[in-house]
């Protein structure tokens, strides 16, 4: 509450809202908690859940962290679109196996980290890029 919250939203927010935010943001963690949680029912081995949970959170930042490295030009815009591409991607990766249609990824779930780091990192150069572009037309 006090570190993001009041940090960066709203300062002088009282205690009753401040309760109504912990209230909500207890709600929702715990709703994502048990998503993760039904997305781990059929987890045979410690290993499998590593993977799972390696590509899931890896993957992204790993992407990010490439993308920043490599590229000078990228905003935060273009990094924030790439990550969320590159997350949506990891999240469709991660769950769609289980599903009995067209949709369903057919990639193992070893290479939900490759592809989620390659999502982020080329999505990010090319939004990268198209700016770079942009900018040696405009003549700045």
């Amino acid at each position: 509450m006090t570190d993001f919250y009041k940090r960066y939203f709203r300062p002088k927010a009282g205690d009753r809202e401040s309760m109504k935010v912990l209230r909500i943001s207890t709600f929702v963690w715990s709703l994502l908690g048990t998503i993760a949680a039904l997305a781990m029912i059929n987890v045979r081995s410690v290993l499998d859940a590593w993977w799972k949970l390696s590509g899931i959170f890896g993957g992204g930042m790993l992407g990010l962290f490439l993308l920043g490295y490599f590229s000078r030009r990228v905003r935060n815009v273009s990094a924030a679109i790439a990550t969320t591409l590159g997350i949506l991607v990891i999240m469709w990766m991660t769950f769609s196996p289980g599903w009995d249609s067209v949709f369903a990824s057919p990639f193992h779930s070893f290479l939900i980290p490759v592809i989620g780091t390659l999502g982020i990192f080329l999505v990010g150069l090319l939004l990268s890029g198209r700016k770079e572009i942009k900018e040696r037309k405009d003549g700045g």
